[in-house]
């Protein structure tokens, strides 16, 4: 069994967005700093990339899950910080998500305890109840903190911690491991032909093969359909 949540609760996703938007709001390019610290609300600008929505919040990509393979979602946020991202997730998909088949593999009362920066990614603090997640649905989850928070450019690695413990995380292709990236979960990105099946939006459509193509990019190694 893959042990796997249907989500609950309720957060605004949007319907539109310019497809120019939705291309830079794919990465979530993060003020960094060398010495790892909190990374929970930075001060200054979050992201020059994120979409104004002109009432102050920003839009951000959100990496769900529909048929075991990753599905985009738009949704409003405050700011593009880790903890805030990483808190939408938690917060789980709403019913118009769920209606056409987004769900989430992080489990409904996750709370977020901390996220700090190292010089190349994060350290990512969780409460125990991530420890219910099992198997493929476990793998499920994590690549969903690492697409959403994650920036081919700047957030490259992830570190977890269940209540303040490392735990290694389980890859596809490379087991259980301390440190985990985009090149790790590739293979949950959808391709082409793949993404026509999840009746998404044209324009998530697009964003998430441009995430995709960028991906893999980075890791050559990866094998891709069109």
């Amino acid at each position: 069994m893959s042990g796997r949540r249907r989500p609950h609760g309720a957060t605004r996703f949007i319907g539109a967005l310019g497809a120019a938007g939705l291309t830079l709001a794919l990465g979530c390019s993060i003020p960094f700093d060398t010495e790892p610290r909190d990374a929970g609300r930075a001060t200054g600008p979050s992201n020059d990339r994120a979409t104004d929505t002109g009432t102050g919040d920003s839009r951000a990509m959100l990496y769900l899950v529909k048929d075991d393979l990753m599905a985009g979602a738009i949704r409003d946020v405050t700011d593009r910080q880790p903890n805030t991202l990483a808190e939408a997730l938690a917060a789980q998909p709403d019913a118009a998500a769920r209606s056409v088949g987004l769900v989430s593999q992080i489990p409904p009362g996750l709370e977020v305890r901390s996220i700090r920066r190292t010089d190349d990614g994060l350290i990512i603090d969780l409460s125990d109840v991530f420890d219910d997640v099992i198997g493929t649905a476990r793998q499920e989850a994590v690549a969903q903190f690492v697409f959403t928070l994650g920036d081919s450019d700047v957030v490259r690695t992830f570190q977890f911690r269940i209540d303040g413990r490392p735990v290694l995380i389980s890859t596809p292709a490379r087991g259980d491991v301390p440190e985990v990236g985009e090149c790790d979960f590739v293979g949950l990105l959808p391709t082409d032909d793949e993404l026509r099946t999840l009746t998404l939006t044209d324009l998530v459509e697009r964003g998430m093969r441009t995430r995709r193509d960028v991906v893999l990019n980075r890791c050559p190694n990866s094998q891709s359909e069109g």
